[in-house]
């Protein structure tokens, strides 16, 4: 067994603890000691602290030199391992109290790297989420077990690398802009001068169908 597979089932175990526990006081009645931490409706109860009392007990018998952070109890606790276990003993404490059951235990180890191995227990659909770093995450239940995978992490694993860009069709060029009158096509003679505004007779020159138009400052050939 590798030292995340190792460190895994040391979480797996640490959520199931504590879940059976908060299932157990969840089927005991409504819990009566609740207090409110950062505001008022962030709320921890002896649940809570229960829960991560049991959570700290497994890691003390198994695995003694590493630290802990709970939610529920103070400053982080430094082992010499260099391994620290991260815990959330009751995610969903208002939910816990108001008889939701939306609701969950979380357990994960870590390094100087980041996370190695965590497990999230929902003892309300005995529903297991486990990951480590290195492999993948996955999902163990009544129905069995699957594998979840993001579309990223398949594409790397089937070596096909990041999905393409969509592609974005080019705008129509514009159609070519060109003066006012018959198409370039069409034979000589020239339109007559009427229908040149803004130029004279005085300016239009029959020979090379070019008028001087004052409007424009410039020669227009049609």
């Amino acid at each position: 067994m590798s030292d995340a597979a190792a460190l895994l089932a040391v979480a797996v175990d640490a959520a199931r603890t504590a879940g059976e526990l908060l299932a157990e006081r969840v089927r005991d009645g409504a819990e009566q000691d609740v207090a409110a931490k950062s505001t008022p409706t962030d709320l921890v109860s002896e649940a809570d602290l229960a829960a991560e009392r049991a959570i700290r007990e497994l890691l003390a018998q198994r695995r003694p030199d590493d630290g802990f952070l709970g939610e529920e109890g103070g400053p982080e606790e430094h082992g010499v391992s260099g391994l620290s276990w991260v815990v959330d003993p009751l995610d969903g404490t208002v939910n816990f109290l108001f008889g939701i059951p939306q609701w969950s235990v979380s357990v994960a180890v870590r390094d100087g790297s980041g996370t190695i191995a965590g497990a999230v227990y929902d003892p309300n659909r005995d529903e297991l989420f486990t990951a480590t770093r290195e492999g993948g995450a996955s999902l163990a239940g009544p129905a069995g077990e699957v594998e979840l995978a993001g579309a990223a992490r398949a594409r790397r694993a089937s070596g096909q690398g990041e999905a393409p860009a969509p592609s974005v069709p080019e705008p129509p060029a514009p159609a070519p802009s060109r003066p006012a009158g018959p198409p370039p096509s069409t034979p000589a003679p020239c339109w007559p001068r009427s229908a040149r505004p803004g130029c004279s007779s005085s300016s239009w020159s029959t020979a090379t169908c070019t008028c001087w138009c004052a409007a424009t400052a410039g020669s227009a050939a049609w």
